[in-house]
């Protein structure tokens, strides 16, 4: 699985638990292989208080893992 469906499957997923305002808020998404898992997480602007949503797939199968959103 590349980058970018990682990317297009985390924003779907979160979109649909915390709402597309919410993760669109928190674009770009950044994304990176560990251990054969993606770990996508929402950005937050310099200065801000608050958290993000982060979520785990499966490289290999795009079985989503794990997801939080930090506070």
């Amino acid at each position: 699985m590349s980058r970018s469906v990682a990317v297009e499957i985390a924003q779907t997923y979160l979109s649909t638990i915390y709402g597309d305002g919410q993760i669109k808020g928190e674009m770009p998404l950044k994304a990176e292989v560990r251990l054969g898992v993606w770990h996508v997480e929402g950005s937050i602007n310099p200065g801000w208080d608050g958290g993000v949503a982060e979520i785990e797939i499966c490289k290999s199968n795009g079985r989503v893992l794990s997801v939080i959103h930090g506070k």
